[in-house]
């Protein structure tokens, strides 16, 4: 509870806002954001009191798409770029390009076009939508974003959900089968992708959006040891019995869960 009580003093500090029972925080609109600032704040008071400590914050995201567009992290490690590493983990080799492109910016962040491996597979099925139907993608909830992003946003290891979406999204009269696209992408740990990192041999904060595969990837993560100080994850796609199982797996690992929004949910080691 120190790390909590910290916690709240430090946003306080950062918010104006006061900060009473800690359950204040629940669909706090604009938490993660405190949260980061908090993080990136301990991390410079550390370097300032260790010689031997970075004050440089580790972010590996996972399902990065583009980097920007609707993007949760990337207003923060604009503003932070000289205090931040980041490892973008994409897919989808469609939109690298532009991801390479948005983070152009900045001096220490790599790209892995590879998906996190689930059970140290060497590749991953993946599924979408083929490119020649991307136009005929109407989703109003994304109708001010990029023509590749939505399409590209819903690539998914289950494939289920990849034909639902097209069922709703795709205004062409057309079997979801003849539009959806099948492929194969190499895989890769959370070690390895550590262990060939010139930036990162550890990792603070874990972003993942990988629709509806957000908790697998998380226990990923776990079974390679690896125990990153704040974990933010998209919810929306999780069934009720698979969110309590996660929510249960995070307490027992010393993190406080904090359901901040409708769509994300924040594990906060403790």
């Amino acid at each position: 509870m120190r790390y909590l009580r910290l916690l709240a003093l430090l946003l306080k500090h950062l918010t104006g806002r006061s900060i009473g029972h800690i359950d204040n925080f629940v669909e706090w609109e604009g938490m993660y954001q405190d949260v980061l600032r908090k993080e990136l704040f301990l991390k410079k008071i550390k370097g300032a009191l260790f010689s031997n400590s970075s004050p440089r914050i580790n972010i590996v995201q996972v399902g990065a798409n583009d980097g920007k567009t609707n993007d949760p992290i990337y207003d923060f490690v604009l503003e932070n770029k000289e205090n931040t590493n980041i490892i973008l983990v994409e897919p989808t080799k469609q939109v690298i390009p532009y991801l390479r492109k948005n983070y152009s910016f900045h001096g220490f962040a790599e790209i892995v076009n590879k998906a996190i491996g689930f059970d140290n597979e060497s590749s991953l099925e993946l599924y979408g939508l083929k490119e020649e139907y991307w136009k005929y993608v109407d989703d109003q909830y994304n109708k001010d974003w990029p023509d590749y992003r939505a399409p590209t946003g819903i690539v998914s290891s289950d494939r289920e959900y990849v034909r639902k979406w097209i069922s709703e999204n795709v205004t062409l009269k057309k079997s979801e089968d003849d539009m959806l696209m099948t492929f194969r992408v190499g895989s890769v740990s959370p070690k390895q992708i550590l262990r060939q990192s010139h930036i990162m041999d550890s990792v603070d904060i874990l972003q993942v959006d990988v629709e509806g595969m957000d908790d697998s990837v998380v226990y990923s993560f776990f079974r390679n040891s690896v125990y990153p100080s704040i974990i933010n994850i998209e919810k929306n796609h999780l069934s009720n019995e698979r969110e309590e199982k996660y929510d249960m797996r995070l307490e027992s690992k010393g993190y406080q869960i904090f359901d901040y929004s409708d769509r994300e949910k924040l594990g906060v080691m403790i």
